[in-house]
């Protein structure tokens, strides 16, 4: 009876602090004892207990973005239709129209990029296959309207990744590159030992300093 109560002890530990362990303190771990099979036992209960976590802070991620930019399309749209209808008579509804319709369309695409968010978050490594990154860096410059892009320094290279993913990365590059650039628009791609670099480049006015971290938020 002493014997096994010393060694039931550990598991009655890991027992309690998990019965502890909620929603609100997911960061908390189970107790690790030195050594043994129990020692395993604490080591898997803490690792499902990150998994746990992983998923919740990706949760609590996609409703923070889905809060934020879903926020301003709708409080447009709605303005807009208030002072329609609290001044019917004085309103171009067919601007009022265009405007909430523009609105909408940015509604969808935000869904739609919240979503891909989302199946991201839960399946980071699917559909990745071998991909020639200057094909899609080629095809994703042909694809911008009303600019001439520059891909003579486009080289070969191939990674292991998701093509839709790339081609949405890049085109989106090229596409606020197009935007802002006065006259010339560059591409590039090369490989450097074991990775690939590709460069976006244009003669605008570039990013403000304070904004240059804002790029890269989800």
């Amino acid at each position: 009876w002493f014997v096994t109560g010393r060694t039931l002890r550990p598991v009655e530990a890991i027992a309690g602090q998990a019965t502890r362990i909620t929603g609100s303190n997911l960061h908390q771990r189970v107790p690790v004892p030195a050594g043994g099979e129990i020692r395993h036992l604490a080591e898997t209960v803490n690792a499902m207990l990150e998994r746990i976590e992983d998923a919740r802070e990706r949760q609590l991620r996609f409703v923070s973005d889905a809060s934020h930019e879903l926020r301003s399309p709708v409080a447009t749209s709605s303005a807009k239709l208030q002072v329609a209808l609290s001044h019917p008579g004085e309103v171009d509804w067919q601007a009022t129209g265009r405007t909430v319709l523009a609105e909408q369309e940015r509604l969808t695409r935000l869904v739609t990029d919240l979503l891909l968010l989302a199946r991201i978050d839960e399946a980071p490594d699917q559909g990745r296959v071998e991909v020639d990154v200057d094909d899609v860096a080629l095809s994703a410059a042909r694809r911008i309207d009303g600019a001439a892009i520059d891909t003579s320094a486009v080289g070969a290279a191939r990674v292991i990744g998701d093509p839709i993913q790339l081609s949405r990365a890049i085109g989106n590059l090229l596409d606020n590159a197009a935007r802002y650039a006065v006259d010339v628009v560059r591409i590039a791609v090369r490989t450097d030992d074991d990775e690939v670099i590709v460069t976006v480049d244009d003669d605008g006015p570039g990013i403000d300093p304070p904004d240059r971290e804002a790029v890269f938020h989800r």
